[in-house]
């Protein structure tokens, strides 16, 4: 079992961003879903459009609901989306107003 993070100790990588950004998606999408929601944004700053959509169409629902949530500005979530798989961007969405719809009515 892995220990959890605390949130309130930076994290740090023996991996350099550089390196990072030229794993495949499905490896970095593995350790996002192992990471908190704060580490995972973190982590994620200064990947381009292209990589962060990439890597989101490899993670969890979960994973991308926090990361697209959390983005500053709120339209870089629209440029990502434009860069992911259409049929991607679209299960995201509609899995999302379906979230939404639930949580409205639970």
């Amino acid at each position: 079992m892995l220990p959890v993070l605390n949130t309130t100790t930076p994290l740090r990588l023996k991996v350099s961003q550089e390196r990072l950004v030229q794993m495949e998606p499905v490896d970095i999408a593995a350790i996002l879903d192992d990471l908190d929601h704060h580490t995972s944004k973190a982590l994620l700053q200064g990947f381009d459009d292209e990589i962060l959509a990439d890597t989101l169409e490899q993670s969890s629902f979960e994973v991308q609901q926090a990361i697209l949530a959390a983005m500053d500005p709120p339209e870089r979530a629209a440029d990502v989306l434009e860069e992911m798989d259409p049929d991607e961007a679209a299960d995201l969405w509609q899995n999302s107003t379906t979230n939404t719809a639930n949580n409205c009515s639970a």
